[in-house]
């Protein structure tokens, strides 16, 4: 069974929603919710606030994790453990529209979440990390290699990563290594904007 901690939030909510769909058996434990025993379950998905992601894998070290990204605006501090992952629904994305590499890809959408843009496109500087980034468009407006994202794929992509974790099919997914490298490139492209 999985255990979603940060199930009630933003992104915690969409992976409930995705479980549900997909009759994932899972149970939610939220930031409020009194502490559980990890021998209980198999699997965790970790989507709460990036600040707490490092402190909930050194708590469930040693078990099969999806952690949300950025792991940590911090790469120094990106724990080095197996069985434990990056969520990477863009690399699906790319794979759902067969994409070649190399990879130029083009942002805009007006919103982003509390991280700011960097932070939360950190997959997308991950797989192109010249990617054009912007926040204009009132509507969602993503290309890869000139050919327009549909949001639906985007939609899509989580479920495949979801019910790839759930059946125990990790080879797409990023490791925490591939964690660290993306951040390390976010405050690359970052401190290139100062």
């Amino acid at each position: 069974m999985i255990c979603l901690i940060g199930g009630k939030g933003g992104i915690g909510s969409r992976y409930s929603a995705i479980m549900k769909y997909l009759q994932i058996p899972y149970v939610i434990a939220d930031m409020d919710t009194p502490e559980i025993n990890i021998v209980d379950y198999d699997k965790f998905i970790v989507a709460t606030p990036t600040e707490t992601h490092v402190h909930f894998l050194k708590e469930l070290e040693g078990r099969t994790i999806l952690c949300e990204k950025p792991v940590s605006k911090n790469p120094t501090e990106i724990p080095m453990m197996k069985h434990a992952f990056v969520v990477n629904n863009w690399e699906y994305v790319v794979r759902l529209m067969n994409i070649d590499e190399p990879l130029m890809i083009e942002y805009d959408y007006y919103r982003s979440g509390k991280d700011g843009l960097y932070w939360d496109c950190c997959q997308l500087l991950y797989l192109d990390p010249q990617a054009k980034l912007s926040q204009q468009s009132p509507k969602w407006n993503v290309k890869i290699n000139g050919k327009f994202v549909p949001y639906r794929t985007l939609e899509e992509s989580y479920i495949r990563m979801i019910k790839d974790f759930s059946q125990d099919r990790f080879n797409y997914l990023w490791t925490l290594e591939q964690g660290k490298e993306m951040s390390e490139v976010v405050c690359e492209r970052m401190a290139r904007k100062s």
